[in-house]
């Protein structure tokens, strides 16, 4: 499979979970959390970026680099959602609760909002759906993972067969 193939399945991907993402949010009423939605902008330049490589110069090193900068982005996305995780181990009285992200994107300093993303809130560390025993943030972190193997093997792989 040559590496453009792997873009396009990466972009297919994620096109794919947000779109489940806005399925959860209007058709099943669940309202995302600061931390979704952050995790959802990263699906988002995940799918941008591997439209890019998929649309542009097939040259061994732009797609390392288009390898690189993917990896990173999805090395971030799998942060986010370890964090979000690893706050629904705490039930959500423990954690303080906090408004969404457009909210405070609009009412905050960008440094306050920051703070907020990454302590989380009371929405974060609440559980709302399962699929197979696992959270949206479980299944998160299990794409971001598989996003950065998949993009850790294009970046080391030798060359197109």
């Amino acid at each position: 499979m040559n590496t453009r193939k792997f873009y396009l399945l990466s972009f297919i991907l994620s096109l794919l979970l947000i779109g489940a993402a806005y399925y959860l949010q209007y058709a099943q009423g669940l309202k995302p959390c600061a931390l979704c939605s952050l995790q959802r902008m990263v699906y988002y330049v995940i799918a941008m970026l591997s439209l890019l490589a998929v649309c542009t110069d097939p040259q061994r090193m732009w797609q390392r680099i288009m390898a690189a900068v993917l990896s990173l982005t999805a090395l971030i996305g799998l942060v986010i959602a370890s964090r979000h995780v690893w706050l629904q181990f705490f039930p959500p009285s423990d954690v303080g609760c906090g408004p969404d992200l457009n909210f405070m994107l609009q009412n905050f300093p960008l440094s306050e909002v920051i703070k907020t993303l990454f302590y989380g809130s009371g929405y974060c560390a609440l559980v709302t759906w399962r699929f197979l025993g696992l959270s949206i943030a479980d299944w998160s972190m299990l794409f971001f993972g598989g996003f950065l193997v998949l993009f850790l093997y294009l970046l080391v792989r030798k060359k197109d067969p």
